[in-house]
């Protein structure tokens, strides 16, 4: 379990929130259930993230001047967007929001007065009907996550590989691995060379047409063009 200290200005918003939520804005109440399930995931994490195995929800950001940022998410809903920001301060054992973002801003400067958040949360999760959206909520999030994790990685993984010793393959800088891996589109020489860095034997693609059953040698398809440029 991870302690979550938040800005004061952050609960008090909070406050305001789950007051409006009360009274029946149904706004109110979808941005109450979508934060809340984004501490509720801080809170339940083990230990803090590590870059390589970021998920949908919980993706490394950017290096502030002190610590990696991180943003928390929610699977797609059409009314609402939640995104929190964060950072993991070492050997503390806490999350800190740092930024909430479509909502109020929440900056960082030095005379802020942060508080613990675990106990302000317990009482949000202590209301049934809220509790049971905060899980529905988890729910659709484990999902979104679970498709995200269906990607090229799970290759790298396979090959029992890092990002740093793929991209030291490759030729390339870690950060560039890392948004391979994300990246819908590619050109089929920049699939290839991934693959055989991640210490694939062969690589090939598999189409059906009319019932038949084609291979494409994607090595064959890289030889064949040799001075395509990878992207």
């Amino acid at each position: 379990m991870v302690d979550i200290d938040w800005p004061a200005d952050f609960g008090n918003w909070l406050d305001r929130l789950e007051a409006d939520a009360r009274a029946g804005d149904e706004h109110s109440r979808l941005m109450l259930v979508f934060t809340a399930r984004a501490l509720d995931q801080l809170r339940n994490l083990s230990e803090p993230p590590d870059q390589e195995e970021e998920t949908a929800t919980l993706r490394w950001v950017r290096q502030s001047r002190r610590y990696p940022l991180w943003r928390v998410s929610h699977a797609y809903h059409p009314e609402v967007a939640v995104r929190l920001i964060c950072w993991f301060p070492p050997d503390t054992g806490k999350a800190v929001v740092a930024l909430f973002v479509r909502g109020e801003a929440m900056t960082e400067p030095e005379n802020t007065m942060f508080v613990r958040g675990n106990e302000h949360l317990d009482r949000l999760l202590s209301d049934p009907q809220l509790a049971a959206e905060v899980a529905q909520a988890h729910e659709a999030a484990e999902e979104m996550d679970r498709a995200y994790a269906m990607n090229l990685a799970m290759i790298r993984k396979a090959g029992q590989m890092t990002q740093v010793e793929v991209a030291r393959k490759l030729g390339v800088g870690q950060g560039v691995v890392s948004r391979l891996e994300n990246r819908n589109d590619m050109l089929l020489s920049t699939l290839y060379d991934y693959l055989m860095a991640t210490g694939a034997d062969s690589a090939s693609i598999v189409v059906t047409v009319h019932g038949s059953r084609i291979e494409l040698d994607l090595g064959q398809l890289r030889h064949t063009h040799p001075h395509q440029r990878s992207a």
